[in-house]
């Protein structure tokens, strides 16, 4: 993508396992805070990515601001349907963000308003 960042966020070692649940619960916390209409579209996103992606892991995250797909070891399986996937991020606002954990794609809680 054209507006891809690349973070350098460091891995937490031996406290990983502390940091995924916690992680996790601060999702589960803010997951119920998005209505039916802005999960289902956020569960279709994830389903384009996983399409155009192969991944050994991929995870969502639901955050106050922004929900994001998290893919681990993503490597492009289609080149249209990765250009395709391109053209949605950049139409809906959507940013795509590298990191040494992997690749994020940001959703904005506004762009998934309608």
């Amino acid at each position: 993508m054209k507006d891809e960042k690349e973070l350098n966020a460091q891995s937490a070692g031996q406290y990983a396992t502390a940091a995924r649940l916690r992680a996790g619960s601060y999702s589960d916390k803010y997951r119920i805070t998005y209505t039916g209409r802005e999960r289902a579209r956020i569960e279709t996103m994830a389903d384009i990515v996983r399409m155009a992606y192969i991944v050994d892991t991929s995870y969502l995250n639901f955050r106050k601001t922004m929900a994001v797909i998290k893919l681990v070891g993503a490597q492009v399986r289609n080149r249209l349907e990765a250009r395709a996937l391109e053209a949605i991020c950049e139409e809906r606002g959507y940013k795509r963000v590298r990191t040494a954990q992997g690749l994020l794609i940001r959703m904005p809680r506004k762009a998934l308003e309608f």
